[in-house]
């Protein structure tokens, strides 16, 4: 069901991180996108970088590009 859908997961918080995981597992084409940039997360990353696009340290509007679906943080209003 999300094979080869494009998704966005904004927000890499402990949350975001778990939802690229379980996404990637699904065959999702996964893009990650964070305000803060990337050195900020002190290497929470790493088990997920080499299978996702990143975009860090930009705007959300700017992150959405070609996403069928988009992944929020819980905060986000």
């Amino acid at each position: 069901m999300m094979e080869n859908k494009k998704v966005l997961v904004f927000g890499m918080a402990r949350s975001g991180i778990a939802a690229a995981k379980l996404l990637l597992e699904r065959g999702a084409r996964v893009t990650v996108c964070d305000a803060k940039a990337e050195a900020e997360f002190n290497g929470a990353l790493e088990e997920i970088k080499a299978a996702v696009q990143e975009k860090y340290g930009i705007p959300v509007a700017l992150a959405f590009g070609e996403a069928e679906l988009c992944r929020t943080y819980p905060a986000i209003k």
